[in-house]
């Protein structure tokens, strides 16, 4: 777990989810009535005979993806007569942490594996949860931040998993509880998967875009970057995404974009010149297709801004040998690029 990465000022941490949206099931209406309110266009079909109202927003379409999913997660809690805690991808869902990708499946712990006539959009896990691992969100169980942090490292592919931890961390998950379960976990499954996210992970990421490209600098093996990099200039003090402060190299995640109006001014003024006496690198970073982030829009920028080269030209030193970070989440990468490992 990462030291000393603080928070910028008036940061927004990831809130939890209060309300799961309002969903019919099938089993409570007559099977004419559900198909009546369908060719109507009433009714949106989101999962095993779980029905979401759409009559009540004038464009169906404005429904995000993130609240079809927190539609299948009320279907599910609603359908399942057992008592299930919602984990994994899921219980990030609840806890309003990002994801990479919105899940098509419910995630819950259960002791019991699923029978040949379970719905197949459920993904149970059977591990053993203590108290302390279960909490309540929404109405509905959930697994604690530090355990679905912890879960979802293990799961996901590095990077996603790294979205999701560096945001937990942000929303308040105990990095000793995290850091004292990821040491113990020595026969857990994707273990070593596991302990290499959560050794990188920053509660200093304000958005998943930076976290990836944090991850593209660990993964390529240069040095570990500080997050939330403060900048004091004579507009004043700005803050910049990460960066090497001994390299005098910044990295901004499309930084013209996420600003406006006077703070819009005053962070191309800093680009442009931030410090006369001490010129600083700005790497400007920003995917070719905002939906999907890609990992390799980054690489491209540090390398016109000089960040690759002036890293890799101290990486050789031993001081900058223990700083450099990513070795263990490079593996993991190079391990997920074969079978199925890479759909997860």
């Amino acid at each position: 777990m990462l030291r000393g990465m603080g928070r910028r000022p008036g940061a927004k941490s990831p809130a939890p989810t209060t309300r799961l949206p309002l969903v019919h099931l099938a089993s409570d209406r007559p099977r004419g009535v559900v198909a009546a309110h369908l060719r109507a266009g009433r009714w949106q079909k989101v999962g095993y005979g779980t029905y979401l109202p759409v009559d009540a927003t004038p464009d169906p379409a404005a429904f995000d993806a993130r609240t079809l999913a927190l539609a299948r997660v009320a279907g599910v809690a609603r359908r399942l007569r057992a008592p299930v805690v919602f984990s994994h991808v899921s219980a990030a869902l609840l806890w309003g942490l990002p994801l990479l990708r919105t899940p098509a499946h419910v995630h819950v712990m259960h002791p019991s594996r699923a029978s040949a006539r379970s719905d197949g959009a459920i993904v149970r896990h059977t591990a053993r949860l203590d108290d302390d691992d279960v909490r309540s969100v929404a109405g509905v169980r959930v697994t604690s931040l530090e355990r679905t942090l912890l879960d979802c490292a293990a799961m996901l592919a590095p990077v996603a998993g790294l979205v999701v931890a560096d945001a937990a961390l942000a929303a308040g998950a105990d990095p000793e509880d995290v850091a004292r379960r990821a040491h113990d976990a020595h026969r857990a499954r994707h273990a070593v998967r596991m302990r290499a996210v959560v050794a990188y992970a920053d509660p200093g990421a304000e958005s998943p875009y930076e976290t990836v490209s944090r991850f593209v600098v660990l993964r390529d093996g240069l040095p570990l970057p500080q997050t939330q990099v403060p900048v004091r200039t004579h507009l004043g003090t700005v803050w910049s995404d990460w960066g090497w402060a001994e390299f005098a190299v910044l990295a901004e995640y499309d930084g013209e974009g996420k600003y406006r109006g006077a703070e819009s001014a005053t962070f191309m003024a800093v680009e442009l010149n931030p410090l006369p006496e001490r010129p600083l690198r700005t790497a400007c970073l920003a995917p070719a297709v905002p939906q999907q982030p890609s990992t390799r829009a980054p690489r491209q920028a540090g390398r016109q801004s000089g960040a690759g080269s002036a890293a890799r030209r101290e990486r050789g030193t031993p001081d900058a040998r223990a700083r450099a970070g990513g070795a263990d989440l490079a593996q993991e990468c190079r391990t997920r690029r074969g079978g199925r490992a890479r759909r997860a």
